[in-house]
């Protein structure tokens, strides 16, 4: 088995050491999302954050196939877990520590600013559809940040269970209309 010319590497895959020198060129790939296999790199940090949420949707669109490519999990979980580090070294340079989660008991998503709750995102959840109902943020001076914080955090918690968003928020849809890499998430009818 060939090693891998730049020593070990944090999240690599079984498929990049076969192929240490895939995707050099993910960016500007017209196949790009067609064959996630080849489009991997072997080290995740050297992508930008878009070109991850990018390749996050395009081996989510394979994995939601009958017969999804070998190793299409794997790969979805390397560049979740990069998305994720990302967002907690994120947080991390704000003045304030946020944390989210989702309360299933109250039917809500919670996000926490120093340990305060700051704002609520209510929803019901019905075969595979998160219906998103209502966004209220305690905080007036960082509400927009809030709310928008909130409500990214609701979409890509939707997007790793793999459910289907029903936007009735009016604030919700505002958020789809200003970041169009979330669309994917609304169902068409």
């Amino acid at each position: 088995m060939p090693t891998n010319p730049f020593g070990p590497v944090r999240g690599l895959s079984v498929w990049s050491l076969v192929r240490p020198n895939v995707a050099e060129t993910v960016q500007d790939d017209p196949g790009y999302g067609q064959d996630p296999a080849r489009t991997i790199p072997v080290d995740l940090s050297t992508m930008s954050t878009r070109q991850l949420r990018v390749l996050s949707n395009a081996l989510y669109r394979d994995l939601d196939t009958k017969a999804p490519p070998f190793g299409t999990c794997a790969h979805y979980q390397d560049v979740s877990e990069e998305l994720k580090l990302r967002e907690t070294e994120a947080a991390q340079h704000l003045g304030k520590s946020t944390s989210f989660r989702d309360n299933p008991l109250r039917s809500r998503f919670e996000l926490f600013s120093d340990g305060d709750l700051v704002g609520t995102l209510t929803y019901t959840l019905r075969a595979g559809h998160l219906t998103l109902q209502k966004t209220l943020v305690t905080d007036d001076i960082y509400q927009a940040e809030l709310e928008a914080d909130l409500i990214r955090r609701a979409l890509l918690n939707a997007h790793r269970r793999r459910l289907a968003v029903r936007p009735y928020c009016p604030q919700t849809r505002q958020f789809l209309n200003d970041h169009p890499q979330f669309r994917s998430l609304v169902p068409r009818h």
